[in-house]
């Protein structure tokens, strides 16, 4: 039976009550989430923060329909969840769910528009329309004039823009966004999120972010704390008072290492990550990405960050 979602109204895009996640792994439980309850109101750009392993992940994939609840229910634009087949809620989440990736998962050898069309493809709408709403979705995003191009051709910014559009494509009822702005440098972070603010003050488009950096998420006017499975706290933010400039905790992790007076020895990872405000295994994979972008030279050494002499200078 097909679910008439569409003609729902009602003025929560999302809402979590009592949501429980418990994988069982033998011998061993772990309860991801402990009780999740919140709700967020069409139209809101929403953040979600909290430390690896806090449970934020797992939200993200029972929002997103890729997992089930232990006990709880969730609704999405007044749909529970839990009432859906396996085919109602792949067809729920192409119709009703966008979704913004880190690392872009864009096909390579497709261009972008074929990229953007594949979840009104995957509808089997006419071809037609298809090219028509991949043109549409590509033009908010400043990108129509490089419909042809292949991901390789394209920069990381315009990759990621590419992302958006092709969660633009069916006009969904929610964008989640994992780590949206995680691989891109500052300026180009920056720009990210401004498309995402322009696309939900015109557009009334509801996005939920998914962060670990408190400068995108002072971007966002309602911000989710999730801790060891539960929300323990829910923050509106005065806009108004926020510096409009967004850090990429990237560029915010060499800021800190520039700080340190011996730049040619060892930064301590624990320490990093104290400074950073995030989990210790999060601060090696933060380092790893800037070793791979070539902001410094040096290698990972136990629980150091060991540099070579003019590691720092960009090359």
């Amino acid at each position: 039976m097909e679910i008439e979602y569409k003609k729902m109204i009602n003025a929560e895009v999302i809402r979590a009550d009592h949501v429980y996640k418990t994988y069982d792994l033998g011998q061993i439980q772990v309860e991801a989430l402990k009780g999740v309850n919140f709700s967020m109101k069409k139209g809101e750009l929403v953040s979600l923060m909290g430390p690896s392993g806090s449970g934020k992940s797992t939200l993200f994939n029972i929002i997103g329909t890729m997992d089930t609840p232990t006990k709880g229910a969730v609704f999405v634009n007044g749909i529970d969840l839990s009432t859906m087949t396996e085919l109602e809620k792949t067809r729920f989440r192409s119709e009703q769910i966008g979704f913004i990736f880190q690392f872009y998962n864009l096909i390579p050898v497709l261009s972008a528009l074929e990229n953007v069309i594949l979840p009104i493809a995957a509808l089997k709408k006419p071809g037609k329309q298809q090219v028509e709403a991949g043109f549409r979705a590509l033009d908010m995003v400043g990108l129509k004039d490089r419909a042809n191009h292949r991901p390789d051709e394209l920069s990381g910014g315009e990759q990621q823009r590419v992302c958006i559009a092709r969660s633009l494509i069916n006009s969904p009822a929610i964008i989640l966004a994992d780590e949206p702005t995680g691989n891109l440098d500052q300026e180009t972070g920056k720009t990210i999120l401004a498309l995402f603010k322009k696309l939900n003050e015109d557009n009334h488009q509801s996005f939920l972010i998914i962060t670990h950096d408190p400068a995108v998420a002072a971007q966002t006017s309602r911000t989710l704390y999730i801790e060891d499975g539960v929300i323990i706290q829910d923050s509106k933010i005065d806009v108004s008072s926020i510096d409009a400039s967004a850090i990429s905790i990237v560029d915010r992790a060499v800021t800190f290492i520039k700080a340190e007076d011996n730049v040619a020895g060892k930064i301590s990872l624990p320490d990093l990550a104290r400074k950073l405000s995030v989990e210790e295994d999060r601060v090696e994979q933060i380092v790893e990405r800037i070793l791979r972008r070539n902001l410094l030279t040096g290698h990972i050494e136990g629980d150091y960050l060991v540099m070579k002499k003019g590691g720092l200078e960009r090359r």
